[in-house]
């Protein structure tokens, strides 16, 4: 029996550990508040279907080490879609810079499909997300 949890444990770690590396990582909506009340700093992907844009950020996610979240707006509620925009008045899709719990400015967003990698590595780089090279 210890063998079966053993196996289950080592599975899970193998599990987390390869949807972390290089992946953006799925949260829902409560997951989302939790990690603003926390003050966590981390960037906010919001669309509803993959594009460019997401492309775009595992590319740059599989060189160089930040968090992001994907938070899928079509399994959110319409009051949570309704909290949401108030709160960030995003864009589908957008990449929104969260440091410490907060949107600094929707000036700072990303809603651009098409944005280059080295774009988005300048953008991470002026947001410190990413440390110089």
């Amino acid at each position: 029996m210890k063998k079966i949890y053993l196996i289950i444990i080592m599975l899970f770690t193998i599990m987390l550990t390869a949807c972390s590396n290089g992946k953006i990582s799925n949260i829902n909506y409560n997951e989302l508040k939790e990690k603003v009340n926390n003050k966590e700093t981390f960037v906010l992907y919001l669309a509803t279907k993959d594009n460019t844009l997401e492309d775009t950020l595992n590319k740059v996610l599989e060189t160089h080490d930040f968090q992001a979240y994907k938070l899928n707006l079509d399994k959110l509620s319409d009051d949570e879609k309704t909290d949401l925009k108030l709160k960030y008045n995003y864009e589908d899709p957008s990449l929104i810079f969260i440091i410490e719990g907060n949107d600094p400015t929707i000036l700072s967003h990303i809603t651009d499909s098409n944005i280059r990698s080295k774009d988005l590595i300048a953008r991470l780089k002026d947001m410190n997300y990413i440390k110089e090279e």
